[in-house]
């Protein structure tokens, strides 16, 4: 009984272990995409380093919410 109890419950985790990052692929994708509209609007190349921070060109682009609530 125990055993089935912990096994529930890692599945359980693990199931919004990957709705989290699921959540988080979008949003991050989102924003790109937004980047990628503002500089062909803007005709400018914004650089995308993600890999560093999710939010490089807040301050100079786009309002902050605009890219927060994709």
């Amino acid at each position: 009984m125990e055993e089935g109890k912990k096994r529930k419950r890692w599945h359980e985790e693990k199931a919004m272990d990957l709705k989290m990052k699921a959540s988080y692929v979008r949003r991050k994708t989102c924003i790109k995409k937004k980047a990628m509209e503002l500089s062909t609007l803007c005709n400018i190349q914004i650089p995308l380093l993600f890999a560093h921070t999710p939010f490089p060109f807040v301050a100079t682009s786009l309002p902050r919410a605009e890219l927060l609530f994709c």
